[in-house]
């Protein structure tokens, strides 16, 4: 069956340290199909034929020193074992960049998945927020419906899209609250891609750059767009609002409408399609 990896983006600040207990408590505990990336690695590495959880996670957090890049660009370790304090959390993926959100935190994230996948059997892989409230049921629903494993998840790139006409092309990008991909995509971008390239390419904003990346790859990309069936909040900042979102969580899925323009792109396909 299909496994999808959510790596949610954190930071060390006591109030991100507050969130991430937050998020464990109302959107990862209670469900054996969910667990952390370590219990997975572990589950497939000793009881493979056994395996329970399905939605790895982590809590993504750039833990390297102010002597290190920003975009992980050297032979130095991907990761490392505690945060700057030198404190750990089991469930945290410590990346062995300078935290930042625009300039390589996420491109190092895929690097390192991109690294694992294939051992570890990851079908897709996701980043999100921490101010994104997800539905797990309605993330396994649309997993089981939607999103093979391997060999057939191939040039995959999911999420909300929006246009842009960045450096003068016109593309589609996922916003940054959640979107996901395969791992072949990931790789290209973590790996095929240059840090040097990447830093040509990049404008500082997170998910915009994404898709920008994501573009350069020289072969047709599936893009699957979430809009119409979207199985999360966002933005929900407070502790209060996270929580009400949990409670109404059996609400969703919903749907975002407009959010590609296809006027963007033709103003023919708005004119006689004008649903869109």
């Amino acid at each position: 069956s299909t496994t999808f990896l959510l790596g949610i983006f954190s930071m060390t600040s006591e109030n991100s340290k507050q969130r991430r207990d937050l998020i464990r408590e109302v959107t990862l505990s209670g469900d054996e199909r969910v667990c952390p990336l370590k219990e997975y690695q572990r589950q497939v590495t000793e009881t493979p034929s056994q395996r329970t959880c399905r939605v790895p996670y982590t809590f993504v957090i750039g833990a390297g020193g102010e002597d290190r890049p920003t975009d992980h660009d050297d032979d130095a370790p991907l990761i490392l074992p505690t945060d700057l304090s030198g404190e750990v959390e089991e469930d945290c993926t410590y990346l062995n960049v300078r935290e930042n959100m625009e300039e390589g935190k996420s491109t190092t994230y895929l690097k390192y998945v991109a690294e694992i996948a294939k051992e570890f059997r990851i079908d897709y892989l996701a980043k999100t927020d921490d101010d994104t409230v997800l539905s797990i049921e309605n993330l396994l629903e649309y997993m089981d419906r939607d999103l093979p494993p391997f060999p057939y998840n191939k040039r995959v790139y999911g999420g909300n899209f929006v246009p842009s006409r960045a450096k003068g092309r016109s593309f589609l990008y996922a916003q940054g609250q959640f979107y996901f991909m395969s791992p072949d995509v990931a790789n290209h971008v973590g790996n095929v891609l240059s840090a040097e390239e990447r830093s040509i390419i990049r404008m500082r904003v997170e998910d915009l750059d994404m898709g920008m990346f994501v573009e350069t790859i020289p072969r047709a990309i599936k893009m699957i767009e979430t809009s119409q069936w979207q199985f999360w909040f966002h933005p929900r900042k407070t502790e209060e609002n996270f929580r009400d979102a949990a409670v109404h969580i059996d609400t969703l899925p919903h749907v975002v409408r407009h959010m590609v323009d296809y006027q963007f792109y033709c103003k023919h396909w708005s004119l006689h399609f004008p649903w869109w």
